[in-house]
């Protein structure tokens, strides 16, 4: 399970109602991402067959016989997602980061997108598109624009966000930034990287990680721009990474960074 009820309790709902009657239903989530309330949620409806929990984690299962009914649908769809939320053109769903509007810091990122953002962009961690979406609509000089993206839906998204917008090639790459990544020269690198993973606790090693890619991938000259929670330490990582750097703006609780290889 993932920290979005809604998004949990559509899978359950679609899955269980997939099963045979011979089906078995296992749930596993983290005791900090709601994984009590979800069980207590498909408890209501079916009979949990057992459960137990260890390592901060709780599973359970339920068989499908007889004796357990079909869960209701939530929101009256049968398609195997959640229905779309949109925001200002943007389309998202449940389960996705900032799902239901771009967050504070992107927000202010793209404050600092214009004309001379050029050439062949890298977004990491693009999510549902709204940095690169952004970026295209405030520069006519960007050639190319790769997307790279560990969650399926939301780069499925991405693409179909960004499919009207004009003047450079998008192309959509689903994996995972901090081990699989083919590096290639860009012009640009911009994120806004994730810095949690499984739980709630802040992990600086993860942005951090996306930093060095962000390097990696640049040649001398290249520019990198990234927004970040300003609690984080990310400016000794980009002293060690990059020629140079300054902080462009901090704001509502982040910091805007530029950096020059």
């Amino acid at each position: 399970m993932g920290r979005n009820r809604e998004w949990n309790e559509y899978m359950l709902s679609h899955i269980w109602n997939r099963y045979g009657p011979s089906g078995r239903l296992i749930v596993v989530g983290d005791k900090t991402s709601g994984i009590g309330s979800i069980r207590k949620w498909f408890g209501s409806q079916v009979t949990i067959s057992d459960a137990f929990a260890k390592f901060h984690s709780v599973v359970f299962w339920a068989d499908r016989h007889y004796s357990n009914p079909d869960l209701p649908r939530p929101f009256g769809f049968s398609m195997p997602f959640p229905p779309g939320k949109f925001f200002d053109g943007y389309m998202t769903r449940a389960g996705m980061f900032s799902s239901d509007r771009p967050d504070a810091g992107s927000l202010l990122l793209v404050e600092h997108f214009d004309e001379r953002i050029r050439g062949k962009i890298a977004d990491l961690g693009a999510g549902w598109g709204y940095l690169s979406g952004e970026l295209l609509k405030r520069s006519e000089q960007i050639e190319e624009i790769d997307l790279f993206e560990a969650g399926w839906e939301s780069l499925q998204a991405a693409e179909g966000n960004l499919c009207n917008l004009p003047n450079a090639e998008s192309r959509y790459h689903w994996i995972d930034v901090t081990t699989e990544f083919p590096k290639k020269p860009y012009d640009w690198v911009i994120m806004n990287p994730p810095f949690h993973s499984a739980g709630r606790a802040a992990e600086p090693a993860l942005g951090q990680k996306f930093i060095d890619v962000a390097a990696s991938t640049l040649p001398s000259g290249g520019k990198f721009l990234m927004v970040a929670n300003k609690n984080l330490p990310y400016e000794k990582t980009l002293e060690t990474k990059f020629r140079r750097f300054e902080k462009l703006a901090e704001r509502n609780g982040f910091k805007v960074f530029e950096a020059v290889k």
